[in-house]
Formats: structure tokens, C-alpha cells, sequence
């Protein structure tokens, strides 16, 4: 399968990666969960390789290869720099080491009768530089090949009850061991600076061979677009960094923000590069967005920055690729194609002004013309508009019935239910002041066992200290669109790891995970 070619300036996500570097060849370092894991006591945060500054390329629609010089508002980085952490590894846990061992049958050279005594340190030294770049390099993924693959090797979670008689972790249900996300005990001094109160959030997951990312999208103080990345390898998050955004690409202040990713092919058959596309709202209400590869890990203008697609100050954004959600001043919402051509959902036509818009796949392989809309009707209900796999409006499409306020934010997502079919689960979540003393207002919907009826809504414990008020996202796994050339569609998986959700507590951001069977805590997002 060869590399696709930029595509033409009328679309947007469009893959350039015939101008990156890719080598399958590509050690990876190897983890067992539980034997040779990075212990979770003392959680160190790690930086993803830094691309400092894009250009625009005024014939392309999509952005030119990136150029190293200073971004606005940043100091010059001409090189890549990690943070160097002390690490103590436990008796029990073996060190990590590269799937292809370093090794040498070198001996100590002999020269007029010496032995090369001298040279030895050296050898040690090199041969101890290598394994730590080899492991660097493998770690973070730089150079990216990936394959859509499930997560293998699952850590068991064993039932421990805290401090407030919940189980946390928690098995799975009927006793069954789960995949166990890692309790984090991280640094939040910086909160205050690296969020504002009441960020708009957004988040989305994805599986590359055996490791797990997420990307965090939110806003600081002065209105910065930031953004955190979760690695199953080193089982921690980065620091919060600024998006490399121009200054004539500057967000709205307390902007919406909605993410999905693209699986774009290479030229290695069978594998396939994840892309996530993030769109914002300019301070006038213009849609933009930036996307982001573990390459790029602070974001790349999106082909949306040349046009020119305006929402209501007060619009709400959803993304399920290849489509893009807004409402404009009238209230109609409109969605964005592959193409970048927009069109008017007439099958919407209550929406309330205002809404929240939370797009969710409708089966676990997403067919490129499904979507799951929820909305905000008219008369201050929830409201679900489905469309199949042929573009059809789906007999689902109907007000669910549930009262939720004007100001409320959606977030979700969504499991398959079995390995084989087309079965999902759904959850939904927003928050209710006027029930904020039931633990922090958080509202839980869902639709589980292939019922067509939806339970809730319930409300947990482990939303107890959420802010009011406070958005909540959750994580959504990348699935990609099916039916685009040169692009693939992962199944949406089975697996509960990713069912992480995310709110402001106390300003910091809280992450929490459902297991399957109930909800756990997982601490801070880490914000030294």
C-alpha cells in the first residue's frame, strides 16, 4: 500500500505524510504489566518530541512541512529535551528493557602487549547512551508507524476497599479481572495557571500495537488552547504544554472544543498512522481547528483555518470523523464533510439555541456516513438524531424525554459489546446544578445490553467534588471513518481501559474511569 498523496486544497485532515520519516523497522520497548512496569509511586511526567513552528503553504490546504524557529510566544527549542527523572526501580519489577537486546561480543583490545584496560569505561559509557536513546525513542513513539491493534497483557485489577468503603480498583463484573488504568498521585500546584475555571474539554483515545494514548484538549487562563498526552508505557501524563497555535489563530475565551481521529494508511501494509483533528471557535464564532500525531504533539493548522464557516458565539461543537458539528445564529446545525463542504441537518430542526452536541458512533465499526447526535430539543429535552450506514434517518431518532438545563455540556462514550456485531454500549454524562449536592450535579444516562431504552438518570460518589460549574469529556476511542480511501476504520473495542471521563474539581482536572461495572478514581491530571 503506498503513501497517500497531500490532498488538494478543498480538503481538510488531509494526510501529508509522505512528508514525514517512517521506520518500520522501529524498536519498541517492551512492558509487562506487573513485572517491569514504571512503579506508580513517584509519577514522573515525560515531554513528547516538541515540532516548533508550522507554516502555512498558501498552494496547499493543508499545512507545509513543519520549520524549526520560534513559535509566537515561545522560547526557541532547536532540540528535542526530556525531562531527566531519578528512578528507583523496585526489587520486584525488572528493568525495562528493548525488544531487540543490546549486545556485544567485543573484548578488550590488546596494543604493544596492553590490555585496553583505558577503553572499557568508555565502551560502558556508549553502550549505556545507546540503550537509553534506544529506549527514549522507543518509549515515546517519535518516529510513527503504528497498527490498530487491541491492548495485550492486561494488568489484573484486584479489589482493595478505600478509605470511603469503595472498591477502587474494582474487578470486573461477576468477579472477572479487568484492564486497570493507573491510580495517578501527580503534581497539580500549576492548576491555576495551566486551566481556567470552567474549561470547555475534550478528549479522545486510541490503541497503537500494545500501548494506549489520550489526548486532553483545554484552555489556561489567557485563553491558550493547552493540551496533555496519556501513555500507557510510562502509565503518567505529560506536563501541560501550549498548542503551537499563530496568533492570528487565537481561540475564543471559554471556546467549546471536540476531537476524533483519522487512521490514515502508509506505505507499510496493514498499518496505519492516527491523526486527531481538534476544532475551536475563533472570538468571532469562526470554526478552526489544529490536529496532532504523537510527531506532532502540539498541534498542526487544520485545512477548516481557510475557510470560513461561522457558528453562533454560543454554538457548541461535535466531532465524529469525517464529520464536524456547529449551530449556527439561527439554530440550525450544520455539518462539516471530508471535503470541507458544509450542510445543513434538516432533520434537525428543534434544536434549542445553545445546545450541547455530543456525536457517538452508532455501531462498534463505523461506516462513514453513521452518527449518533444528542442535542438540547426545543422544549429543554434530550434529543437523539441516528443516521445508518447509508445516510438514512433511523426510526431512533426522537426526544429521549430527559429534562437537561440550557447551560448543560454534554459529554460520552460508547463500547462494543461483544468482539463480533455491531452492539454497543453508551453512556452519557452531564451536570445539573440544581443537583449539586447529590454528588456534584453529574448526571449518568445510559443504554447497555442492546436495550433500546435508556436507564438513568443515576448519579455516583466518585463525582462527588466536581465544581459548579464545570464541564465534563470523556474518552472517546479513535475509530476513524470506513469507506474513505487511503484511511481505515479500527472496531470500536471491547475493552473498558479507555472509559475515562474528566471534569474540574477544586479547579484541578479529576480523571475517573468506568470499569464496566462501577466507577473508580483515578486522582489529577498532572499540572506541576
Amino acid at each position: 500500500m503506498t503513501t497517500p498523496n497531500t490532498f488538494s486544497r478543498s480538503w481538510h485532515g488531509a494526510d501529508d505524510s509522505s512528508k514525514q520519516v517512517y521506520e518500520p523497522s522501529d524498536r519498541y520497548a517492551e512492558v509487562v504489566p506487573g513485572q517491569n512496569a514504571p512503579l506508580p509511586v513517584e509519577h514522573q511526567p515525560y515531554d513528547a518530541p516538541v515540532s516548533t513552528h508550522i507554516q502555512y503553504d498558501p498552494q496547499q490546504k493543508e499545512p507545509a512541512t513543519a520549520y524549526y524557529q520560534n513559535v509566537d510566544g515561545y522560547a526557541q527549542q532547536q532540540q528535542q529535551q526530556y525531562q531527566q527523572q531519578a528512578f528507583t526501580p523496585d526489587p520486584s519489577s525488572p528493568r525495562v528493557t528493548a525488544s531487540t537486546p543490546l549486545t556485544s561480543n567485543s573484548q578488550p583490545l590488546e596494543k604493544d602487549g596492553k590490555s585496553a584496560t583505558r577503553s572499557r569505561p568508555s565502551w560502558l559509557l556508549a553502550a549505556g547512551v545507546a540503550l537509553v536513546a534506544a529506549l527514549i525513542a522507543a518509549a515515546v513513539s517519535g518516529i510513527a508507524v503504528w497498527k490498530a491493534t487491541e491492548t495485550k497483557g492486561a494488568v489484573n485489577c484486584e479489589t482493595t476497599i478505600g478509605p470511603d468503603g469503595r472498591p477502587t480498583p474494582t474487578g470486573g463484573k461477576d468477579g472477572e479481572a479487568v484492564t486497570c488504568p493507573a491510580i495517578m498521585g501527580t503534581s497539580v500546584g500549576g492548576a491555576e495557571k495551566a486551566i481556567r475555571e470552567n474549561s470547555g474539554l475534550a478528549a479522545v483515545g486510541w490503541r497503537t500495537k500494545d500501548e494506549q494514548h489520550i489526548q486532553l484538549i483545554y484552555q489556561d487562563p489567557d485563553d491558550n488552547l493547552m493540551t496533555s498526552w496519556f501513555g500507557s508505557m510510562f502509565v503518567n501524563w505529560t506536563v501541560p504544554r501550549k498548542v503551537a497555535m499563530k496568533s492570528g489563530d487565537k481561540a475564543m475565551g471559554g471556546t467549546p472544543l471536540t476531537v476524533s481521529t483519522i487512521w490514515f494508511a502508509t506505505n507499510v501494509a496493514d498499518e496505519f498512522m492516527a491523526q486527531n483533528q481538534m476544532y475551536y471557535l475563533s472570538p468571532n464564532g469562526t470554526v478552526r481547528g489544529y490536529n496532532f500525531r504523537l510527531i506532532w504533539p502540539i498541534g498542526m493548522p487544520d485545512g477548516v483555518m481557510l475557510e470560513n464557516f461561522q457558528a453562533s458565539p454560543q454554538s457548541s461543537l461535535s466531532t465524529l470523523w469525517p464529520f464536524q458539528h456547529y449551530q449556527d445564529s439561527d439554530g440550525s446545525i450544520y455539518e462539516l464533510t471530508l471535503v470541507n463542504n458544509k450542510a445543513k441537518l434538516s432533520d434537525v430542526r428543534n434544536a434549542d439555541k445553545g445546545t450541547p452536541l455530543l456525536a457517538l458512533p452508532v455501531t462498534s465499526k463505523h461506516d462513514r456516513d453513521e452518527l449518533r447526535l444528542f442535542y438540547r430539543d426545543t422544549e429543554g429535552k434530550l434529543a437523539l438524531f441516528e443516521r445508518d450506514a447509508t445516510g438514512k434517518v433511523t426510526e431512533a431518532t426522537a426526544s429521549l424525554g430527559i429534562p437537561i438545563p440550557a447551560d448543560a455540556k454534554l459529554a460520552g462514550f460508547a463500547n462494543a459489546r461483544a468482539a463480533t456485531g455491531p452492539g454497543i454500549n453508551t453512556f452519557l454524562l452531564w451536570q445539573d446544578a440544581s443537583h449539586a449536592k447529590e454528588n456534584g450535579g453529574i448526571r449518568i444516562l445510559s443504554q447497555t445490553g442492546g436495550a433500546k431504552d435508556w436507564t438513568g438518570p443515576a448519579s455516583d460518589p466518585v463525582f462527588k467534588d466536581a465544581d459548579v460549574p464545570t464541564h465534563v469529556t470523556c474518552v472517546n476511542e479513535g475509530m476513524g471513518g470506513s469507506n474513505i480511501s487511503g484511511q481505515d476504520a479500527p472496531l470500536l473495542s471491547t475493552s473498558s481501559d479507555m472509559n475515562r471521563c474528566f471534569f474540574q474539581a477544586g479547579r484541578k482536572l479529576k480523571q475517573v474511569w468506568y470499569d464496566g461495572k462501577q466507577w473508580v478514581d483515578l486522582g489529577f491530571v498532572l499540572m506541576p
